[in-house]
C-alpha cells in the first residue's frame, strides 16, 4: 500500500497542529484562528518542500533545478518558523523562573 503526498501532508499538518494547540492550551497561551491556520500551512510547507526536492531528482531538466532549490528553501524556512512557534509556546513568561516562584513581590 502506497501513501500519497496529500495523505502525508494532511496527516502531518493535523498531528503537529494538534500537538501545538494542546501544548498552547496546557501552557495557557492564547491562540487565534489566524495563528493556527498559519501554523498548519507551515507544516504543509515542510512536506511540500521535501516533495519538490524529491521530484527534482526524478526529472532532469532546467525547471526541476528551480523547483528543487525552491523546495529546499520552502522546507527550511517552514521548519524554522514551526520551531520558533513551538519555542514561543514553551517559553515561560518573564519573571516566572523557579527561584522567584512563591516569593512575594517587593
Amino acid at each position: 500500500m502506497s501513501v500519497d503526498q496529500t495523505t502525508i501532508t494532511l496527516g502531518l499538518a493535523l498531528a503537529v497542529t494538534l500537538l501545538h494547540s494542546c501544548l498552547a492550551h496546557y501552557r495557557k497561551k492564547r491562540l487565534t484562528i489566524d495563528s493556527v491556520a498559519m501554523f498548519a500551512l507551515l507544516c504543509a510547507g515542510i512536506v511540500t518542500g521535501v516533495y519538490l526536492v524529491i521530484g527534482a531528482f526524478k526529472v532532469h531538466d532546467r525547471n526541476s533545478l528551480y523547483s528543487g532549490v525552491f523546495g529546499v528553501g520552502l522546507a527550511v524556512v517552514s521548519a524554522q518558523k514551526v520551531i520558533l512557534r513551538f519555542e514561543a509556546v514553551c517559553r515561560r513568561p518573564p519573571g516566572k523562573n523557579a527561584a522567584t516562584q512563591g516569593q512575594p513581590a517587593d
